[in-house]
């Protein structure tokens, strides 16, 4: 189990990367998809998968 301390930061960092990296996500989709809410729809699903491997960012 993740400390509090740790699960606080991991959440602080995961902010910052969707932060970053949000819109820069859903444009790069929506030049290949050309359609904005399906870019909208790849851009969240990226973000909720790197939530889900946080094993990939951590570290």
């Amino acid at each position: 189990m993740i400390a509090d301390n740790e699960e606080v930061e991991t959440v602080d960092h995961f902010s910052r990367l969707f932060k970053n990296n949000y819109s820069k996500v859903k444009y790069f989709a929506y030049v290949l998809l050309k359609s904005e809410p399906d870019a909208e729809d790849v851009a969240q699903e990226v973000f909720a998968r790197l939530w889900e491997r946080q094993n990939i960012w951590l570290d």
